[in-house]
């Protein structure tokens, strides 16, 4: 079940105890209905540590206007109740967005650094060596 389309909003920091799993595509996030199961599952993938955005989670501010979007990768967030949330994680700026739901998560300061440093480090670790 997708989370964020039509129902209440969602305080990241209150479901990341549920969090199960998140995977990150090498695929851009605002495309996401527009992938097949099996698009899903060729494409360059990597995880992203629970526990590193478990405490990162408490730190995010949320704002319901929309930022200026320069790329993004899509995320599947699973949490142990069964259902997905399916985010957009933008490339520059250390923010994301829950497909479906207004409005943006964002890092300030140090919060943002570290963010930028796990998301770009998976980036360049999984999804790079592969576009060459």
């Amino acid at each position: 079940m997708l989370i964020g389309c039509n129902e209440t909003f969602i305080k990241i920091e209150e479901i990341s105890s549920a969090i199960e799993s998140i995977t990150i595509y090498d695929l851009d996030g605002f495309r996401e209905l527009e992938y097949s199961q099996n698009e899903l599952e060729k494409a360059t993938k990597a995880s992203l540590d629970i526990i590193l955005f478990r405490e990162l989670a408490p730190l995010t501010h949320y704002s319901s206007s929309s930022p200026l979007w320069k790329g993004s990768s899509l995320a599947i967030v699973k949490l142990n109740n069964g259902k997905e949330i399916k985010i957009a994680i933008s490339y520059y700026g250390g923010f994301f967005s829950i497909l479906g739901q207004k409005g943006y998560y964002y890092f300030e300061d140090s919060a943002k650094d570290k963010w930028n440093n796990i998301f770009m480090g998976i980036v360049q670790k999984n999804f790079v060596p592969n576009r060459i």
